[in-house]
Parts: structure tokens; sequence; C-alpha cells
């Protein structure tokens, strides 16, 4: 199966003008496209919600997922990367038409080249991450905002509530669910991520 995957960030845009590069590129290269995925949502959605994970469980080994430019697939290098690893890791082939790459289980010295460079800028960005989180942490702390389970002030609706400045200002920072959680003491993903679905936190 080969999928086109097309995605803009809102209702005011739409996927013609992906649509037209894909069918282009496919058409020089007697690639036949069984699906299009056509999404309208914000970047800042998970990988999930715009439907990239469930668009790669439709493909198979050898299968071939194509889109316009790279940063169509994710939101930030970090997840960019993950997701091409997925990819490789499924012997998928990935079709960037604006970077004029394919990759695949066959990697030659440009693909190679790329994939060292994204994998940098992946590792930059989490330190990055990691360093504004610190800082705002410690802001937060000198502000008297404290971290951890709250045990002596009045029971909250949610566990979660006397940390909501510091939840928004992690995730303003890029950080993960998953080190939000960690960084807090308390909790679990799961139930965090509720959290800020319900308070629209994301």
């Amino acid at each position: 199966m080969n999928i086109a995957y097309m995605r803009v960030s809102t209702s005011n845009q739409d996927n013609n003008n992906q649509l037209h590069k894909i069918k282009e590129y496919c058409s020089t290269r007697n690639i036949k496209i069984n699906k299009n995925v056509e999404i309208v949502i914000s970047s800042r959605k998970n990988s999930k919600q715009r439907e990239i994970d469930s668009t790669l469980k439709l493909l198979k080994e050898n299968d071939k997922l194509i889109v316009s430019a790279l940063d169509r697939l994710g939101r930030s290098t970090i997840e960019v990367m993950t997701i091409i690893k997925d990819i490789q890791k499924k012997g998928i082939e990935l079709h960037l038409i604006r970077e004029s790459l394919v990759i695949g289980k066959e990697v030659n010295a440009v693909t190679t080249m790329f994939l060292t460079v994204i994998s940098a800028m992946a590792e930059m960005e989490k330190n990055l991450i990691s360093e504004r989180t610190k800082a705002s942490l410690t802001r937060l702390k000198s502000q008297g905002v404290k971290l951890g389970r709250n045990y002596k002030n009045a029971p909250a609706t949610s566990m979660y509530d006397v940390h909501q400045e510091a939840i928004k200002e992690m995730l303003l920072n890029g950080s993960s669910i998953t080190s939000i959680t960690k960084t807090l003491g308390i909790g679990s993903k799961q139930s965090l991520s509720k959290y800020i679905k319900k308070h629209s936190l994301k």
C-alpha cells in the first residue's frame, strides 16, 4: 500500500498544494497512491491526534509513505526523528518531496548524513528543553510554588491543581508528559494527560 499524508494547521488552509505536489511526484515515478490521508489540525497536537500513528499502522514492509515535506510529520525535531525511526524499523519507504529524499531499508551517503544531522538536532533540542525546564522550576520555586504532593493545604479537586502553573510552563518549554510526571513526582502519565486535556493546558 502507498499512502499520501497531508496536513495543514488551520481550516483557512487546504491540502490542495500538498496533494498537487504528491500527485506530480508520483506520476513521474510511476507510484500509485492507494489512500490519501488529509488532516486539518495544529502541529501542537500529538501524533495520535494528527493521525500519523494510525497511518503508520496501515503500512507494512516495502509500503510507501509520501509527504510533501518533512515538517508535515511532526511538531519537533525529536518527534520527527522518533517517527522516522519507527518507519525504518517497519521497513517502510518514506518519500520526502521537498527534501528530495527517500528513506528506506537501504541507506545511502546522503540519507545517512541527513539522519545524522536530524539526530544531532533532536539531541540538542532535548538538552535545550531540559535546560528551560530546570530554569522554569527554579523560578517557580523562588516564587513559592512547591512541587510534589500537597498534603498540608486543603484538598483540591485534583492533585495537579496546585501545580497547574508549573505544568503550563513545562508544556510551553516543550517538556513531554513523561518528563513532567517525573519532575512533579506525583500521579501517572495517563492521569496527567487527562488533566491537561480536561483543562485545555495544551
